[in-house]
């Protein structure tokens, strides 16, 4: 069974973390005659699917959530807390790139294939600006984080 067939039987998203259950159901595949790949297709599907479809879910959640985010006067929630904190630690992870220091647009991908970028969106006086933005599935999630003169900043609501 290829990964191909694989993917098209299960109509699972390709990511390192599919692959490596491929892998683990194309040896039972591979060792057991009495197996068909349907049934292959099943066993994940009853498995690893329902995780991956929730896993899914949070994530477009979440994207959701970051791209909405405006800091605001007042004490903050704990789920604004958790967004905020999101924000700020993949940001900070880009700003810690090679690649940025040289004042590149750069990029991060997770194992879930979610993409965090700092693109550079305007300059003043020969320094960047950059727009922390967010890239799942197709679909582009911008966010009000910005980094300028060397400090991270979420815009607020206005």
């Amino acid at each position: 069974m290829l990964y191909d067939e694989f993917l098209a039987g299960t109509k699972a998203r390709q990511t390192s973390e599919t692959f490596e259950q491929y892998e683990t159901l194309e040896k039972i595949y591979s060792a057991c005659e009495d197996v068909s790949k349907e049934d292959i297709y099943r066993i994940w599907k009853q498995t690893y699917g329902k995780q991956a479809k929730l896993n899914h879910e949070r994530t477009i959640k979440r994207l959701e959530s970051m791209s909405a985010y405006r800091d605001h006067d007042g004490p903050a929630t704990t789920e604004e807390s958790c967004i905020r904190r999101n924000l700020f630690q993949a940001a900070t992870s880009l700003t810690e790139t090679n690649e940025f220091g040289m004042g590149s647009d750069t990029r991060i991908t997770t194992p879930d294939g979610l993409t965090y970028s700092l693109e550079r969106y305007d300059t003043i006086n020969g320094h960047g600006r950059y727009r922390l933005k967010m890239y799942y599935e197709g679909k582009t999630y911008e966010t009000a984080l910005t980094y300028q003169f060397g400090d991270l900043i979420i815009g607020s609501a206005a």
